[in-house]
């Protein structure tokens, strides 16, 4: 399971089987402030048998 916070608010998650050799592209819009704090975290769901993950983060701040 992944999840992003802000804030200590979660904005995101998702669980994708273990089976899924694919994964998920998503994009999350959120407002931050000079000094907030984003949290990306992965947890192993059920089980942590055979868990690889890969969590790509791009971060782009608008003006």
């Amino acid at each position: 399971i992944a999840y992003i916070f802000v804030d200590g608010t979660k904005i995101w998650s998702d669980a994708i089987d273990g089976k899924d050799g694919v994964g998920v592209d998503f994009t999350v819009s959120s407002t931050v402030q000079k000094g907030s704090v984003v949290d990306f975290a992965l947890a192993p769901g059920n089980s942590d048998y055979f868990d690889k993950s890969t969590f790509t983060i791009s971060i782009i701040g608008l003006l």
